[in-house]
């Protein structure tokens, strides 16, 4: 995740666990997993986050499903800039 922030381009691993940068942290709950594809979350070229999904199954995500998370995370960066996001975690509170 560190790295897709810094350089503010997708990754897509078919087995995580060979990259330089993977850490399995069993603190976090997370499983263990092998395929891995994030993208950042880009707002006028700053980087405001990383959406990422993991796969335990070893594969390659293909184009249609980088296009789709990066369109995602467009979406949700537009929500953050707006505030709309913000809004939603509240609890009570509705988008207009």
């Amino acid at each position: 995740v560190g790295t897709i922030a810094a350089s503010a381009r997708p990754l897509n691993l078919s087995n995580a666990q060979e990259h330089p940068a993977f850490a399995y942290l069993p603190e976090t709950g997370e499983e263990i997993y092998h395929s891995f594809l994030g993208v950042p979350v880009l707002r006028a070229g700053r980087t405001l986050g990383v959406l990422v999904v993991q796969n335990k199954t070893m594969r390659q995500y293909r184009e249609d499903e980088i296009e789709a998370l990066e369109t995602t995370a467009m979406v949700i960066a537009e929500m953050i800039a707006t505030g709309d996001l913000a809004r939603l975690t509240k609890p009570g509170l509705e988008l207009d």
